[in-house]
């Protein structure tokens, strides 16, 4: 364990764990970015189908007599 963090020792341990902290720091901004994107599409699906849903109400309201239809 001591030769990991020793300067001198055979494994260099100070440019991996620089290299492999960039490495989580980048997979945590892309995980942070892909969440963001799926919130904003989850919003649009939900205004859309507000908006669908409201359009059926409208429809429905709009011909009341019309709902069921008969031989």
């Amino acid at each position: 364990m001591q030769n990991l963090k020793a300067p001198g020792g055979m494994i260099a341990y100070g440019p991996f764990e620089a290299a492999f902290r960039e490495f989580i720091c980048s997979l945590m901004e892309r995980q942070d970015m892909v969440a963001e994107e799926m919130l904003l599409q989850y919003a649009d699906l939900r205004q859309r189908l507000d908006a669908i849903e409201d359009r059926l109400e409208e429809n429905r309201s709009a011909s009341p007599g019309k709902t069921e239809a008969g031989p």
